[in-house]
């Protein structure tokens, strides 16, 4: 896009619907010069992969409105000044009785909302709106707490193991930072308890077979060497970078699925941009 233009606003259309995107010359992401329209494009792009994991879901607003070289800012609360057809839930939680509206997932015109607003990282809940109390899905975040990626990727194929042993097909994808998320789809109708429960049992069980490999409590997660078996974003109205969601890093890297086969080979997580997917 032309500097002269760079203010200029745009329109897109998506599913039928035009958005308007403001600034789209905005540079978001100095280290690479990407843009605002570059975002929303990649977005175009991979709707139909990453929409199945926003449907339906409590999103928490991610927003960096001056990029990524401004500050950063979470937000629970869908902005008044919405248009009407973005959709919304209003939940309460057992911390915070008062209730609160959030955006819910499911659009292509939703993404390019949302990317217009600066929130281009997409953080969904676990469950969905009209079920809150249980989640669809678990989620453990390996961390390599200063080690090097491979340990990551050998760390989630012996979580695999143990969750395919509870029962579970468990996924992999990248974290698009320096860890690996390894998720499940839950059989069952299941309490964010029960899933904490679960997996407190499957991070004993890794802890006493390779105590060299992994760290259960965060106290000891500055330990070189150790992999971090975090699990305490299974609770309620916690949230988890979604899949194929760009990630607040200098490359605008993006949180990427990955098969078995993927994982064994260890790709490098910074292989996986909005300019190579």
């Amino acid at each position: 896009m032309a500097a002269l233009d760079a203010d200029k606003p745009i329109q897109l259309e998506a599913d039928g619907r035009v958005v308007r995107i403001t600034h789209p010359g905005r540079v978001l992401f100095p280290d690479i010069g990407a843009t605002k329209l570059e975002v929303a494009r990649y977005y175009l792009r991979v709707a139909g992969a990453i929409l199945p994991h926003l449907e339906g879901r409590p999103l928490v607003l991610h927003r960096f409105p001056k990029g990524l070289g401004g500050d950063g800012f979470y937000q629970k609360r869908a902005p008044k000044s919405r248009p009407p057809w973005v959709p919304t839930a209003t939940l309460t939680s057992p911390a915070n009785p008062d209730p609160i509206e959030y955006v819910v997932g499911g659009s292509p015109a939703t993404l390019l909302w949302m990317v217009n607003l600066g929130a281009w990282e997409m953080n969904p809940w676990l469950a969905r709106a009209d079920d809150p109390e249980h989640p669809t899905h678990l989620v453990v975040d390996l961390d390599p707490l200063g080690g090097e990626f491979q340990e990551v990727c050998e760390a989630a194929l012996l979580v695999r193991q143990e969750l395919e042993g509870c029962g579970l097909a468990p996924w992999a994808k990248t974290s698009g930072k320096r860890g690996m998320h390894v998720m499940a789809s839950l059989p069952r109708r299941m309490t964010y308890p029960e899933v904490r429960e679960l997996l407190a049992a499957v991070g004993r069980t890794l802890d006493s077979r390779q105590p060299e490999r992994f760290a259960l409590e965060e106290r000891i997660r500055n330990r070189r060497g150790l992999i971090y078996f975090d699990s305490n974003q299974n609770g309620y109205g916690s949230t988890i970078a979604a899949p194929w969601s760009v990630r607040p890093t200098p490359t605008a890297t993006i949180s990427r699925p990955l098969s078995w086969e993927e994982v064994a080979r260890c790709p490098a997580p910074t292989l996986f941009t909005i300019r190579t997917v």
